[in-house]
């Protein structure tokens, strides 16, 4: 039986890497992906996450998960335009990214704008 996955790999891959507590990490993309916590589990462990990265915080974070703080990346980027071309809300983005709804939302804007700008020119 093929499984198919909203998100690719690479998404999923980048997403886990990034995220402050892979406990709650583990569940946001099984939500996202319409998966059980155990396929996603399966899923990390085919893209060579161990066990042990899925079932504890890491070391560097609390309890509660903060948004991250900085400036976006173009691989974050990327991410976001994509799972936004795949119809999620900016608050499904921002509860998978570790962002606020709002840095979400804004990050949209000047994206699109820019592409505006840069399609005008």
């Amino acid at each position: 039986m093929s499984q198919t996955w909203k998100m690719s790999d690479e998404e999923i891959r980048i997403m886990f890497k990034q995220c402050k507590c892979p406990i709650h990490q583990v569940r946001i993309i099984a939500d996202l992906n319409v998966k059980s916590v155990h396929e996603t589990k399966e899923k990390l462990m085919s893209l060579g996450f161990k066990k042990e990265d899925m079932s504890r915080l890491r070391a560097d974070s609390d309890s509660v998960r903060k948004p991250v703080q900085g400036e976006w990346t173009e691989e974050q980027c990327e991410i976001l335009h994509s799972l936004r071309r795949k119809g999620m809300t900016c608050k499904e983005i921002a509860e998978a990214m570790g962002r606020s709804e709002k840095a979400v939302w804004h990050r949209i804007n000047v994206l699109e704008k820019s592409n505006y700008k840069e399609a005008r020119v």
